[in-house]
């Protein structure tokens, strides 16, 4: 049998996946040992790719969109490009936007930007939320404390005007209880879903998916995030059933989101 013989050579891709390996393996040890995760090892890892082209760099309007609006956002750069890149790619569709999580609202404005057909809602308790379970997971120190709380709503809405979006709206609310009747007959394009307890999770993905479009795109934040299982208990549920692979292309992007494209 001919050896198989790498144009970069052997020996140097050979040494380059022995140490991608070896950082992967040493980072992750050191990252949940310091934010004291208990999770199994086998089911995670630090992604270190030999690839070292990055879109989001090369791509000028998201770079000016990002920049505008990161300081509105904890999300970071790579996640921020994949909500950016499927609404580009939907943007003159008939259809709306719904940011659920969307706290001081900088991925919501990034949306709104650049979508030219339908609302862009900004929905939020702006209350946080708390968790004891998973806050005693990770850190009995903060067991009390309230999780993602802002609650300048005026804020939000300060900055939609600041920055012109049009058709743009920052909502109040817990989510879909409170907005059953207003979305009634709300079609919906693009979907980010960032909330953060699995009862959250399920109830925004059984409102959604009823309303989302043809190629509409609901994403899950914190797919993969060792700090936040409920995502992935919940999409690893839904995944097999029949009805989801019926109507749902299901796509995890390994930089923490899942990605559900309506069929």
């Amino acid at each position: 049998m001919d050896e198989y013989i790498h144009s970069l050579g052997n020996k140097k891709v050979f040494f380059l996946k022995a140490l991608q390996n070896l950082i992967s393996n040493l980072s992750l040890i050191l990252l949940l040992k310091f934010l004291k995760l208990k999770v199994n090892k086998k089911h995670f890892e630090i992604i270190i790719s030999s690839q070292i082209f990055a879109p989001w760099k090369k791509d000028k309007e998201f770079a000016n969109s990002y920049k505008k609006f990161k300081k509105f956002t904890v999300l970071d750069i790579k996640r921020a490009y994949t909500l950016f890149y499927h609404t580009k790619n939907l943007q003159y569709l008939q259809g709306n936007i719904l940011d659920l999580g969307s706290m001081m609202g900088g991925v919501g404005f990034m949306l709104s930007q650049i979508n030219k057909s339908g609302c862009t809602y900004l929905i939020d308790t702006f209350e946080g939320y708390k968790d004891k379970i998973k806050v005693k997971a990770i850190n009995t120190e903060y067991e009390n404390q309230n999780w993602f709380s802002y609650s300048n709503i005026d804020e939000v809405r300060r900055n939609i005007k600041k920055f012109k979006l049009k058709k743009t709206q920052a909502c109040k609310g817990f989510f879909p209880n409170d907005f059953e009747k207003k979305f009634k007959r709300l079609k919906i394009k693009l979907c980010h879903i960032d909330v953060n307890s699995y009862d959250s999770i399920k109830n925004s993905f059984y409102f959604v998916k009823e309303k989302m479009i043809k190629n509409g795109v609901i994403i899950f934040d914190d797919y993969g995030i060792p700090s936040n299982l409920d995502v992935i208990k919940f999409i690893d549920t839904i995944q097999k059933k029949a009805q989801i692979k019926k109507n749902f292309h299901i796509i995890f992007n390994y930089m923490s989101q899942c990605i559900m494209i309506r069929k």
